[in-house]
């Protein structure tokens, strides 16, 4: 992070595994990976659940539902579950917006760096458009309120 020296850098850096996600997820052979270490999981279960429901047709409303159908909800990106979400099989989701936490870690980074910060816990600090962050135990900062995915806004999204 403290090589990261303005909001584009940082944006650039924490798109970058919202690529590396579709450049697998597009890819036409098999991917096998060996975890060694601290591993976050992603969407995909949603994104296949939700196939599963249209396929089927046991989503809310559709053809085989029974008892209101089944809903979902979960973790995804916009792109991974856009066609679902705007088919009503997925209602709403939810997720940190990446431009939110790159510009923050960015700010945070580079005031770091200048010496103008120290990261420590209990730290405050405010990020110009942003708002008010702090610095909490594990040095870990909420950067930014969850955002929610429905049919109305997710095309506004392209992540």
């Amino acid at each position: 992070l403290l090589q990261i020296k303005n909001e584009e850098e940082g944006l650039k850096f924490f798109s970058g595994f919202a690529h590396v996600i579709n450049a697998m997820r597009k890819c036409p052979k098999f991917i096998i990976v060996r975890v060694q270490g601290k591993c976050v999981g992603g969407g995909v279960g949603l994104a296949a659940a939700a196939q599963v429901l249209t396929q089927k047709e046991i989503a809310p409303g559709a053809k085989n539902a029974k008892n209101g159908g089944l809903v979902l909800t979960g973790l995804g990106t916009p792109n991974e579950l856009r066609k679902a979400v705007e088919a009503g099989v997925v209602a709403k989701f939810q997720l940190w917006d990446p431009a939110d936490i790159g510009i923050v870690a960015a700010y945070l980074g580079t005031q770091i760096k200048a010496k103008k910060m120290e990261a420590k816990v209990g730290a405050k600090f405010e990020v110009p458009g942003k708002g008010s962050f702090e610095i909490k135990d594990k040095n870990i900062v909420v950067a930014g309120k969850l955002v929610t995915f429905t049919k109305e806004n997710i095309g506004q999204y392209k992540f």
